[in-house]
């Protein structure tokens, strides 16, 4: 009776061994350092700091000069490429380095008649500032973490201030008040009057015209860019009406914190 209770245990234990017996070792491990799947060690909530742009390089196939502006067709190693440089005599041939360079897409330019599919805006080392592309508004030190540009016009140098009169109705707003309030304002259509004191027209098909109040102590706050397609002179008191946008992203590094955009010129005080 022992031995019957002691055999299918025998058999189970031989069976048990056999199975470990055929059981295939472990993988080795890899004598190589796994690839980490694109992005895997990357902190996404935390963007790399930018890093300087790569210099551009290359021999000068064609030189393009208008008022305050050179343009470049180079031979690079990477083949042919547009480069614009504050105004500079730069030789057919000649060797040159475009810091700083800020590539843009579908640039017209006005002076020109013609619209670069690409091109890159940049300075060469000896002119030292960098350079906007031609027509664009300058932004001035204090309006945001920019240097200051160029200026394009310079016309509202010297220029008197005057008194603005505020403009009316229930969507007017003092200069002021379009700086404090601009997230709550943001999209909607304001009207507000201002002296102008800048003007830069044919900007990508739009003037950019700069008007002040003295609704602020702080210099910034009393400043408005705006773009329309009306026509305004340096020095003129005008109402415009437009659709105030925050955070304007213009291209090249270049901001502004308020705009008011596509506006409509109401009167000329």
């Amino acid at each position: 009776m022992k031995v019957n209770l002691l055999l299918p245990t025998a058999v189970l234990l031989a069976a048990v061994v056999a199975a470990v017996a055929r059981r295939e070792p472990p993988p080795a491990a890899p004598d190589y350092e796994p690839v980490q799947a694109p992005g895997a060690a990357l902190d996404m909530d935390e963007a790399p700091e930018p890093t300087q742009a790569v210099p551009l390089r290359g021999q000068v196939l064609e030189a393009l000069d208008v008022a305050e502006y050179t343009y470049l067709r180079l031979s690079t190693t990477g083949g042919e490429a547009w480069a614009a440089v504050s105004k500079a005599v730069v030789q057919v041939g000649a060797a040159v380095e475009v810091q700083d360079p800020a590539r843009m897409e579908n640039f017209t330019s006005s002076t020109l008649k013609r619209t670069f599919p690409v091109i890159y805006f940049g300075h060469l080392p000896e002119s030292g500032a960098a350079s906007l592309p031609p027509g664009h508004p300058a932004i001035d030190r204090g309006q945001g973490p920019h240097e200051q540009a160029p200026a394009v016009d310079s016309a509202a140098a010297g220029l008197p201030e005057v008194d603005v009169k505020p403009a009316v109705g229930k969507n007017a707003h003092v200069i002021a008040e379009l700086h404090a309030a601009g997230a709550r304002l943001a999209g909607q259509t304001v009207r507000v009057s201002g002296q102008v004191v800048k003007v830069t027209s044919g900007v990508l098909g739009k003037n950019y015209v700069r008007i002040r109040d003295r609704s602020s102590t702080v210099r910034e706050q009393q400043e408005l860019t705006v773009t329309t397609l009306a026509t305004c002179r340096v020095g003129e008191v005008v109402t415009l009406q437009g659709s105030l946008q925050t955070d304007v992203d213009v291209g090249i590094g270049f901001k502004y914190p308020v705009l008011l955009a596509d506006a409509t010129l109401e009167s000329g005080l």
